[in-house]
């Protein structure tokens, strides 16, 4: 056990390395200990979605200390045959652990793991300790920056969970200027970045500038970005200028992006590139569900670029969730829908709450409809809650329907379709074509009064 004392001790000085363009496989993780805490460091190993993934890594420890560790990772982080995934420093201080692997490695291919596919946090934050106990990986509050690339050597993308929690619960974590994901390949395996930098919610977290998801993916998995960054509610945390889900994306499975910004923080907005990919032609359950969904905030400084789209040639039959709750409780004051925003007009039938509580709650000073935005015109049958509570509360200043929203002639399906689609809307927030809606159809009770 290394422990701090704080008896005359000197601080080690921090020695930062930059960024370099060399093509050496390397992880570098900057750790930060202060007069009093307990001096010790876990390497984390329990990548790999079920574990079993074998690991050979260097390890420089950043105080002088060099070691090596080979095993599998698994739920206790890491089963290790030979040398230490723990390090015990003795003078509190700033240093950069070095990970990189032991033998020379070469891009992956068919089911073979990349070097670091090993690494990463426990889903849920806590190690199993015996059979019985739980507890957080040593030093996880003390790491402050990941840096490195993420390529087809570090990760086998097409691999189930080849990012999935990596860094979850890094409470005091960023990222460092040139950690990204980079990768040729075509095809991502399911849960690719499934909570990936989940409860990341410390002061400092933010997106690195060149953080980047691969560009060449074409067919992903379930879950693809699921809960990527939720709960990452730092003031720091948005989006750099060239984050983007990847556009060559043509095939996606269940739960696509769903969560991915969930209960996001006072300082996220869309980068200027980001955009769903608008080649997708069909999807599967809870697409983008709760997408950006949060607690809400008037100082909140969330805003639709100008390009943010769902994919419009998105046709037939969309499952479960499609945009449920994508946009709930966003009520800052820059808020609204670009003027391009819309929902997929192919669309023809859907499965329980297609677009339920899609803006519910947004009433900040901007919102409103874009002069397009509609329900699917061939729309005609849905399952449970199709939209219902879609614009519950949406009763800022500024809200108004367009002239063209309608509530499709032909759609039927499961009871509440539309429940209270407006529900405590004021009157006063809104045009008569609102009005015109709840005449003709007033079986829905698509609106009630404010209380």
């Amino acid at each position: 056990m290394g422990w701090f004392w704080g008896l005359g001790q000197r601080a080690a000085k921090p020695m930062p390395k930059k960024a370099t363009s060399d093509s050496r496989p390397e992880l570098r993780l900057t750790v930060r200990f202060e007069e009093g805490d307990e001096g010790e460091f876990l390497i984390p190993a329990c990548g790999g979605s079920c574990g079993g993934v074998p690991f050979r890594w260097n390890i420089d420890w950043g105080d002088g200390a060099r070691g090596c560790a080979s095993g599998v990772s698994s739920a206790w982080g890491g089963d290790v045959s030979s040398g230490d995934l723990v390090h015990s420093y003795a003078v509190p201080g700033t240093y950069e652990i070095a990970l990189s692997p032991i033998e020379q490695v070469g891009e992956t291919a068919g089911d073979a793991p990349g070097w670091l596919q090993a690494f990463g946090y426990p889903d849920g934050g806590l190690l199993r300790v015996g059979e019985m106990g739980l507890r957080p990986p040593q030093g996880v509050d003390k790491l402050i920056e990941v840096d490195g690339i993420l390529d087809d050597r570090a990760i086998n993308i097409e691999l189930e969970g080849a990012c999935a929690s990596m860094f979850t619960n890094c409470k005091n974590i960023t990222m460092g200027p040139s950690f990204t994901i980079s990768s040729h390949k075509e095809r991502a395996g399911d849960f690719f970045c499934f909570k990936m930098f989940a409860w990341d919610n410390g002061p400092t977290f933010a997106m690195g500038e060149s953080f980047q998801l691969p560009r060449n993916l074409r067919t992903v998995g379930k879950a693809f970005c699921c809960k990527m960054f939720m709960c990452c509610n730092a003031p720091s945390f948005s989006m750099n200028d060239v984050f983007t889900i990847p556009q060559n994306i043509t095939s996606a499975g269940s739960s696509f992006c769903q969560e991915m910004f969930e209960e996001h923080g006072l300082g996220l907005t869309m980068g200027k590139a980001f955009n769903l990919p608008q080649g997708l032609v069909t999807v599967e359950d809870n697409f983008c569900a709760d997408m950006f969904l949060t607690s809400g905030g008037d100082g909140y400084r969330f805003e639709m670029n100008e390009i943010f789209n769902l994919p419009q040639h998105i046709s037939g039959y969309v499952g479960n969730g499609f945009c449920s709750g994508m946009f709930s409780w966003n009520r800052g004051p820059n808020f609204s829908m670009n003027n391009k925003f819309n929902i997929p007009t192919g669309i023809t039938s859907a499965g329980d709450e297609f677009c339920c509580k899609m803006f519910a709650g947004c009433s900040g000073a901007r919102f409103s409809m874009n002069d397009i935005f509609n329900l699917p015109e061939n729309f005609t049958w849905a399952g449970e809650s199709c939209c219902a509570w879609m614009f519950k509360q949406c009763n800022g200043k500024r809200f108004k329907l367009n002239e063209k929203f309608d509530y499709p002639v032909g759609l039927t399906g499961s009871r509440l379709l539309a429940y209270e689609m407006f529900s405590e809307c004021r009157w006063d927030a809104l045009n008569l074509n609102i009005q015109d809606i709840v005449s003709r159809n007033p079986h829905l009770q698509i609106w009630r009064q404010p209380i």
